[in-house]
């Protein structure tokens, strides 16, 4: 049986509805698409969209949350910035792990309405690691790195076990209050200087935060792996 498939998006109706797919690679080589061709695929675990044109795929949301043993998404530079508003992709219901990874160059950007994104407390690992946000609610605002909207944006997944937002501009870590189970940190290359917040996860176990500032790492406990 046909397990793991990696297509450009021009070709998704030579694999519709396979029911035995469990890894599928999308490389975004045309300029729009439908991901119509996925639902059916009920074995579906993990999606990787690799942007090139920053393509448009408006039914991405609804294809998504269709799929019902998704549990890893990964995009690439460039996916979520066709101009459309993905807020409804950060809240797949069963998707546990979320990737956005950067270009060598760039920063990622996301295009989304802060407004729109719900609450999600499913979501168990995030990796935001140098992106950018484009908040659809005001289209007259420049793309803002992700630590001018990171509390906003964090508030909507409390279930979050681990964390990557190294390289976003990141001046505060009181996202935090609200993240009772993260263990896992990677704060690298931003510009935090206070720990205070962290002294309040229970959970924590390992803390990335070479790159910054800090003037008191000595407040964490001895339980916490911290790597400089």
């Amino acid at each position: 049986m046909l397990e793991e498939v990696e297509i450009e998006c021009w070709h998704l109706d030579a694999i519709a509805g396979m029911p035995s797919i469990r890894r599928l690679q999308i490389y975004e080589t045309c300029l729009s698409y439908s991901l119509e061709p996925l639902r059916g695929m009920q074995e579906l675990r993990e999606l990787y969209i690799r942007s090139y044109h920053s393509a448009k795929k408006g039914d991405l949301g609804a294809v998504l949350a269709a799929l019902p043993a998704l549990e890893k998404l990964t995009f690439s530079y460039g996916s979520l910035m066709d101009g459309a508003d993905y807020a409804d992709v950060f809240s797949v219901p069963t998707v546990k792990e979320f990737v956005i990874k950067p270009d060598d160059a760039f920063s990622s950007y996301v295009q989304l309405s802060m407004s729109h994104i719900k609450d999600n407390p499913v979501l168990e690992r995030l990796d935001l690691s140098g992106i950018e946000i484009e908040n659809l609610d005001r289209p007259d605002e420049r793309p803002q790195p992700f630590g001018v909207y990171a509390e906003e944006f964090l508030s909507h997944f409390p279930g979050l076990k681990s964390l990557n937002v190294s390289g976003t501009k990141l001046d505060s870590l009181d996202f935090v209050r609200n993240m009772p189970e993260l263990a896992e940190l990677d704060i690298s290359d931003n510009y935090i200087t206070d720990l205070t917040p962290l002294a309040g996860l229970p959970n924590l176990k390992k803390l990335v935060l070479r790159g910054n500032p800090v003037q008191n790492p000595d407040i964490l406990p001895d339980t916490v792996e911290m790597i400089r």
